[in-house]
């Protein structure tokens, strides 16, 4: 049959009609979703808010639109071809859905069972550190390599099956408590630890400029101490110190030289602020345990040591520190800070959208 150029132009308009509908109609869709997101899941008005806590916000609408839109778990149900192309072609028919959306969609679902068939064999820490090595390696390939055209691992979460866990394990302290604790424990050898909540060297700490440089971790292992870098580019900080800190720190500087000039050469110089006596080093397992001999003697709710920097957030929320400033100082990104801490903690009333 031939078909003239005007039933041709007729044809195409046609089917460009149609394909500019289905963009609206999906684009309407999500649209919707993303809304919705922030009437169930955001409070506050956007319009008054810090600029990344909005983004924030954002980002965690485009995520929900994205799940409601094609809901991971029904990608669980389907066989889908081995060819990407072709499993995508399968999807946007099945989902109704544009191409483009069920990209989105299927790289974050590929990485996710991978974690699903881990998680069947292996611990929830372990899957854990999987999880870092493989974002740090894909967010090297699209920010430094260019290998990838996008942060794929920005849509894939941990959450549902650790952070969830995390998050319920996660106990603060109101600033009363920490303080009455901080007082009955005020001299004993591990003070200085409770003070910091972290392990450092003086040569980290500025007392002119009042900050300390956190550039390097301490982990025991079975072989000892060793000391590296961090996990992150955002754990390397400068942390500015409030005052009562700087008076433990200029007390605690006055001990150190005691004990030097009390244990002379037999004193084990590491340039360590939190130390035994003779300069040794502090192993974890007897900070945590004198905390909850001192926690006892305090009083105050049982917490474990790792909690006081979920109170160190609480508190700074609660004074209205920027979360941006915020996750800064703890080392984190602010979509991290917002997922822990989105929630009202004892020493803040909440934020919202």
């Amino acid at each position: 049959m031939f078909i003239t150029t005007k039933q041709h132009l007729a044809r195409m308009k046609k089917e460009l009609f149609l394909k500019t509908t289905a963009m609206i109609a999906q684009n309407s869709v999500r649209f919707f979703f993303h809304e919705l997101c922030h009437v169930i899941r955001h409070s506050g008005d956007q319009r008054w808010m810090p600029d990344l806590f909005r983004e924030a916000q954002e980002i965690d609408a485009d995520r929900f639109a994205l799940y409601a839109t094609i809901p991971f778990f029904m990608l669980d149900q389907i066989t889908l071809p081995i060819h990407r192309s072709e499993a995508i072609s399968l999807l946007a028919l099945e989902f109704h859905a544009y191409p483009e959306l069920v990209d989105q969609a299927l790289t974050p679902r590929t990485i996710k069972s991978f974690y699903a068939d881990l998680r069947k064999k292996y611990s929830k820490d372990y899957v854990k550190n999987i999880h870092g090595v493989l974002k740090r390696a894909l967010r090297l390939a699209y920010s430094e390599s260019g290998l990838l055209a996008e942060d794929i691992m920005s849509k894939v979460s941990m959450r549902s099956k650790i952070n969830a866990n995390e998050q319920k394990e996660m106990q603060f302290w109101t600033i009363e408590d920490f303080t009455q604790f901080l007082n009955s424990s005020k001299y004993h050898v591990h003070y200085i630890v409770f003070s910091l909540a972290i392990h450092t060297r003086w040569g980290d700490i500025d007392f002119e400029k009042k900050e300390l440089k956190v550039i390097q971790t301490a982990n025991w292992t079975r072989d000892g101490l060793v000391i590296q870098r961090p996990k992150t580019n955002d754990s390397i900080r400068r942390v500015k110190l409030f005052q009562n800190i700087m008076n433990d720190l200029k007390e605690r500087y006055s001990q150190i030289e005691a004990y030097k000039k009390e244990y002379e050469d037999s004193y084990e110089d590491n340039d360590l602020v939190c130390c035994y006596p003779g300069g040794g080093y502090i192993k974890p397992k007897r900070i945590t345990d004198g905390m909850d001999v001192l926690v006892r003697k305090a009083g105050v709710k049982k917490v474990r040591f790792h909690d006081q920097r979920h109170t160190h957030a609480s508190f700074l929320l609660g004074i209205g520190i920027n979360p941006k400033v915020a996750a800064e100082r703890l080392g984190m990104t602010p979509a991290m800070f917002n997922e822990r801490y989105s929630t009202p903690t004892p020493n803040h009333a909440g934020r919202g959208r």
